[in-house]
């Protein structure tokens, strides 16, 4: 599955994917990826989203993104996430 996504690239391996993720579901979505031991970390990096919503940073590897991406679209559902700085359209 590709993924048409931008991240910002920390050094050759290590990557950081921008979220725009509910204030209350952070935990959830930290929760589920920490239980993909290796997968990725969750940050808050934002105070200030739009309405109730947070922007964090999952930091990844190359290697570990796609995985993280089918993750991410398979919590969707419980953890209403989208692409910081996406249009509300997409």
């Amino acid at each position: 599955m590709e993924h048409n996504i931008q991240v910002n690239h920390l050094d050759d391996w290590a990557l950081a994917l921008s979220l725009e993720v509910p204030q209350d579901k952070i935990v959830i979505l930290q929760a589920f990826l920490e239980s993909y031991e290796g997968l990725g970390t969750v940050r808050t990096v934002e105070e200030s989203g739009t309405g109730d919503s947070r922007i964090v940073n999952l930091l990844a590897t190359r290697d570990t993104l796609e995985e993280c991406m089918q993750v991410l679209e398979s919590l969707k559902p419980l953890v209403p996430w989208r692409l910081a700085g996406a249009s509300r359209t997409e």
